[in-house]
């Protein structure tokens, strides 16, 4: 009996859907694009849509190379490069597993920011850079202070499940900047760093828009440059109505969704 014979029928069941769910796997021999990239993009799409589910095994080199007509040199390197990009993961002695899970959001556009707060609480953050830095004109503009005028800069990265989901620049005021260091903001959000200094955040102007990955961008979270990403830019002020932060956070559009429920009401559409 082989040994996927003795794993039961679970097993067989896993292998009979991965061969139907790439059926019509192929890659196209006249493409500029090498073959392990074309199979790589080919298995990373059918992660990303949940095709194939977090924790199932990927298909093994054999299988890659019956499916798509490849080498199993040409499969082994595709199989890495979904581990590079963390949608992957090996474990010793085991095959490769799906390791990809979207971070999803849902609420009104009004509660966005409480969300997101929930969200820093459950994540991971690693703080890249602390400088304090000459405010730009649009850093000068957002913040209400002289362009050139000295502010903190921080740029972290949230980590969801050790996986990159965000960037995050912040700009603060220097003379609030400077009544905490480098290792809060590791330890800490920088809205729990408001309310242990006693700052009272009222409001808050956002935006959101799409943007693609640049080099430097794309490098940090783990995607490809020119990949798709969700920008939020956000400007938050006290009760004086001062601003106190200024802050871009670039998520990862395929682990991060916001996801709202509207109901139809006198012809026009409302939240529910």
């Amino acid at each position: 009996m082989s040994r996927r014979n003795l794993a039961g029928p679970a097993a067989e069941n896993s292998d009979a859907r991965l061969a139907a769910l790439f059926a019509d796997a192929r890659i196209d021999p006249d493409s500029a694009s090498p073959r392990f990239l074309q199979v790589c993009l080919a298995i990373r799409e059918r992660i990303q849509s949940k095709q194939l589910q977090h924790g199932e095994r990927l298909p093994s080199e054999a299988e890659i190379g019956a499916w798509f007509g490849v080498s199993r040199i040409t499969a082994r390197r595709a199989v890495a490069e979904l581990v590079g990009m963390g949608l992957a993961e090996r474990q010793r002695g085991r095959p490769p597993t799906v390791n990809f899970q979207s971070t999803r959001q849902r609420g009104a556009i009004e509660d966005l920011l409480q969300n997101l707060l929930v969200l820093g609480e459950r994540t991971t953050v690693k703080v890249i850079e602390f400088a304090y830095v000459p405010a730009s004109p649009g850093v000068a503009a957002a913040l209400e202070v002289p362009q050139g005028e000295p502010v903190q800069r921080v740029l972290r990265m949230r980590l969801d499940d050790g996986q990159p989901l965000s960037l995050i620049e912040t700009f603060v005021p220097a003379d609030l900047g400077r009544r905490y260091e480098r290792a809060d903001m590791e330890a800490l959000s920088l809205q729990a760093l408001f309310r242990r200094l006693g700052v009272q955040v009222a409001r808050a102007e956002q935006s959101f828009t799409a943007c693609l990955a640049l080099g430097r961008e794309a490098r940090l979270l783990g995607v490809e440059a020119g990949a798709a990403l969700f920008r939020i830019t956000r400007t938050v002020y006290d009760q004086g109505g001062q601003p106190v932060e200024y802050v871009t956070s670039l998520y990862r559009s395929d682990r991060y969704e916001y996801q709202m429920s509207l109901v139809r009401a006198g012809g026009t559409w409302k939240r529910a």
